[in-house]
């Protein structure tokens, strides 16, 4: 089947895959979407995908066996003036010059619209709620978004939604009933090498992975509970990834602030392999203060490496990845010292640390695997194929 993609993707995990290297950096960055991309394409598809870059100053196509790349431009600045009008109109002629038996866009926004303009023969797959991303980071920028979302909710043939929360958002907020659920799959390469080692002994070392600091992310109960942990335990460390967690970043300038920097190591955003590497090596628990979480792959993919994780028992999806708490130790992370009592717990009791990560490796290959992902994608495929 000819499909065409429509996605925030990392672009580096894609080029080696294509004759051509594209000189366009990373572009809209997605690391899960590369990997969900040739998962399709090892299943026989012929794959082809349409995604933005700002470093890109005109449009461009790369190929290469089973997989082609067309990338538009995306501005830096002014992109909700015009509802991304001229980022829609770059992958719609993109999608145009090549046409798919089928179309999948990722997220209600940009690339849905996109496709949206060209076929019928779409699939959409929600991965947040628009409603509570404006609710937890007002603004005009919010506000545009969520009338695309509304927009796409209403034109789409098939709307998909990562998680059974979505599902209910999405329903109550567009009135789109029944929406079909294809969970995100935790990349094979996670689940594929040894696990984790959580319970071997040594000074416990926490981590997180978050993009983004405030707002919905709540990096600041994060770093407050574990400044709580190291007052009476200063051997522990913490490893904190993703963006706004680089060297001088939001996260370091709260932290030094406040004196909360001890045994931090301010990682930032690091390549996907490098991340799946140094939680699978130095980190004995995750620890993810986020209030919401549409799917949460950061907690999906820890649990795929054998990592216990703590995470919020009212954020989102949250509960629905982590088998409601039996694969993980789920708290109110409104609440420092609550996060901080479930990291005392873990970081005294070496064997509840291996039992937890036994269990949460074991939950997501049972249920939230690539393979069962993109057999999800495909049956959706087949339904919008029908005339």
């Amino acid at each position: 089947m000819k499909v065409g993609i429509a996605a925030p993707v990392t672009l580096s995990l894609l080029t080696p895959h294509l004759d051509g290297q594209p000189e366009v950096g990373d572009g809209y960055a997605f690391a899960p979407m590369a990997r969900w991309i040739l998962g399709l394409r090892d299943r026989g598809h012929e794959v082809s995908v349409f995604t933005l870059s700002p470093d890109c100053q005109e449009p461009q196509s790369y190929s290469g066996p089973g997989l082609s790349v067309h990338v538009a431009p995306y501005r830096r600045n002014g992109r909700a003036r015009d509802a991304f009008l001229a980022e829609r109109q770059h992958l719609a002629q993109l999608m145009r010059l090549n046409p798919q038996e089928v179309w999948h866009a990722h997220w209600t926004y940009e690339f849905a619209l996109a496709a949206l303009a060209i076929s019928r023969r779409i699939v959409v797959t929600a991965h947040d709620s628009p409603f509570d991303v404006l609710r937890y980071h007002p603004s005009p920028y919010r506000a545009v978004r969520l009338g695309m979302a509304a927009q796409v909710a209403r034109q789409a043939p098939v709307l998909s939604a990562v998680s059974p929360y979505i599902a209910q958002r999405l329903s109550r907020g567009f009135g789109r009933r029944h929406l079909p659920i294809v969970p995100n799959g935790v990349p094979s390469e996670v689940l594929s090498q040894p696990a984790a080692a959580p319970g071997r002994p040594g000074p416990v070392t926490f981590a997180s992975s978050m993009m983004g600091f405030g707002g919905i992310k709540n990096g600041r109960v994060l770093l407050e509970a574990f400044a709580q942990v190291q007052r009476g335990h200063p051997q522990v460390r913490l490893l904190a990834f993703g963006d706004g967690y680089e060297a001088g970043g939001e996260a370091e300038q709260y932290a030094r602030h406040l004196g909360l920097v001890s045994g931090i190591e301010f990682a930032g955003r690091v390549p996907y392999t490098e991340l799946l590497r140094r939680l699978r090596e130095e980190a004995h628990v995750l620890v993810h203060s986020s209030l919401e979480e549409s799917f949460g792959m950061a907690i999906a993919e820890a649990m795929g490496l054998g990592l216990p994780v703590i995470a919020g028992e009212k954020s989102g999806a949250v509960p629905w990845v982590t088998a409601n708490g039996w694969a993980a130790r789920l708290v109110d992370v409104r609440d420092s010292g609550a996060v901080a009592a479930a990291m005392l717990r873990l970081e005294r009791s070496a064997g509840e640390r291996e039992l937890l990560g036994l269990l949460a490796r074991r939950f997501i290959a049972d249920h939230f695997s690539l393979r069962r992902q993109l057999e999800g994608y495909e049956e959706l495929y087949e339904r919008v194929k029908k005339p």
